[in-house]
């Protein structure tokens, strides 16, 4: 039970941690995806911001052309159509006309000259920021220039403007422009002068560079809108494929497993149990098996026995224990009593395999001095198949005494006495633990020891553990006595050395 348990422990363990890997590895797959989208979702956006503004300012050139270009020889003439180019203009709120030393004709400041020192920018076409206008105090400016072959136009543009290209969707990621020494977000415009700005390169149009960050609260925040209902999918899936897995592994007997990796170690041995007649002499011995594992050491019959039966590997089992037992005792059988019989435990199943008469047949073959006794055990129950009482037959036609073991607990035990002819019984350990100083279940052990002398048979009572049993079940006329307190199950060797004298 307690082994069972532990297998239980393992297995739910094993499913847990599947599943949590399972989960882990789902989850660091997914947060890798959501990492790649979100960098793939703002390199593509940011690029596309970078063409807006492209875009804007080619849109401004273009109108100018089309609607100034021609009045630009006096400011007389340039200017009234400048201010209604202003007006129509959403992105513009100044233009003026500029040499090497001033602003000389500006929508803001009409024909008055303004001192201005240009930026000289090899490019005819660019755009410069800024930080404090000549011609609006307390004020920045985008200016985009355009060099004629004498002067330059400027298009004033509010930096709103260019922050406002920044915005992006959901604020997954935060692109930021880079004009010269300073850098523009939408938080604000700060000089980086010759510093690396922040974030990822993206795009260097004629205009201004591009960069875009990412943060860890926007990594969050993509992947709890995009990715967190695959994940919640992945729990729900691993989860039911946990308790597949768990339902699976659970039907699993791995204990019939574990037998095969032992038969092939050959861990499994034999121990002897003495039997005695009621005077002490010494009568037989019940083989015993004991599985002596590579790991957990000694395993006692009753945790793997019923999975022996079941999966058939008890034959090759109970091959193994007479091939042990056999040669070890076959050199000093002539000191054991002259009674003296060996009693193995059969199932129904071993019954019609041929290698049991193979093995009975090597027993009494080299054991001629002693009696073999084969204990038919109820775990399994006998089918109602000829086959089966005919290969009992054959076993009892060669000599071999058939005795019925844990008789009056079987759930079929008085039907075995109708069909096969016992040469002993064996009364079951659990009716002998009745047996107390208060006399208090004395009727029911009482019926069961008469039950059995009634039916003419020799009885065996295994289990006994006191002297206070051992007296009880002399004056009940029981004929052979097992049980730790007149001996334990012992190696051969231990049994050989101490009874064969």
């Amino acid at each position: 039970m307690g082994r069972a348990l532990n297998t239980q422990y393992k297995i739910i363990i094993g499913v847990i941690s599947f599943i949590l890997s399972i989960n882990a590895v789902g989850g660091l797959l997914l947060v890798a995806r959501s990492h790649y989208m979100l960098n793939q979702y703002a390199a593509s956006h940011s690029r596309a911001i970078s063409l807006d503004v492209n875009l804007l300012f080619e849109n401004i050139l273009t109108d100018y052309y089309i609607k100034l270009d021609n009045y630009r020889v006096t400011c007389r003439d340039f200017l009234p159509r400048a201010q209604q180019f202003v007006l129509s203009n959403p992105y513009i709120r100044s233009v003026s006309l500029t040499n090497q030393e001033s602003i000389y004709c500006s929508t803001i400041s009409q024909n008055k000259k303004i001192p201005y020192t240009p930026n000289h920018v090899g490019q005819r076409v660019s755009i410069e920021y800024i930080n404090s206008s000549p011609l609006v105090k307390n004020s920045d400016v985008f200016l985009l220039s355009l060099k004629t072959w004498k002067d330059s136009v400027k298009f004033g543009i509010n930096s709103l403007i260019i922050q406002d290209l920044l915005h992006t969707e959901m604020n997954y990621y935060t692109p930021t422009f880079v004009l010269g020494e300073y850098q523009v977000s939408l938080s604000g415009i700060k000089k980086v002068g010759d510093l690396n700005p922040d974030g990822y390169y993206i795009s260097n149009n004629q205009y201004l560079k591009v960069y875009y960050t990412i943060s860890s609260n926007n990594y969050n925040n993509y992947f709890l809108i995009h990715y967190s209902y695959y994940f919640i999918f992945l729990l729900i899936l691993s989860f039911v494929l946990g308790l597949m897995i768990y339902g699976y592994l659970m039907r699993i007997d791995w204990i019939v497993i574990g037998l095969k990796g032992g038969l092939k170690r050959d861990e499994f041995v034999p121990f002897l149990q003495p039997i005695f007649h009621q005077d002490g002499r010494l009568a037989g011995s019940e083989v015993l098996v004991r599985w002596k594992h590579h790991k957990k050491g000694l395993i006692p019959p009753n945790e793997f026995i019923y999975s022996a039966e079941k999966s058939g590997q008890i034959n090759a089992i109970f091959n193994r224990l007479v091939h042990k037992l056999v040669p070890p005792l076959c050199l000093c059988q002539r000191q054991l009593p002259e009674d003296f019989h060996i009693a193995f435990n059969v199932c129904a199943p071993q019954l019609i395999d041929p290698s049991l008469l193979r093995d009975c047949s090597f027993v009494q073959a080299r054991l001629k001095h002693c009696k073999l006794v084969i204990e038919l055990t109820e775990r399994v129950q006998i089918p109602d198949d000829e086959r089966f009482f005919d290969e009992i037959d054959r076993l009892k036609a060669m000599g071999i005494k058939v005795a019925l073991d844990d008789f009056g607990i079987g759930h079929s035990s008085l039907s075995y006495l109708k069909s096969i002819q016992f040469d002993v019984l064996k009364i079951d350990k659990s009716f002998i633990d009745m047996i107390d100083e208060n006399y208090s279940n004395a009727h029911i052990v009482a019926n069961v020891l008469d039950l059995a002398q009634r039916i003419g048979v020799p009885t065996v009572a295994e289990g006994i553990e006191s002297d206070f049993q051992a007296q009880y079940l002399k004056e009940h006329n029981v004929e052979f006595f097992q049980g730790y307190y007149f001996g334990q199950p012992m190696p051969v060797d231990e049994f050989i050395s101490q009874y064969c004298r």
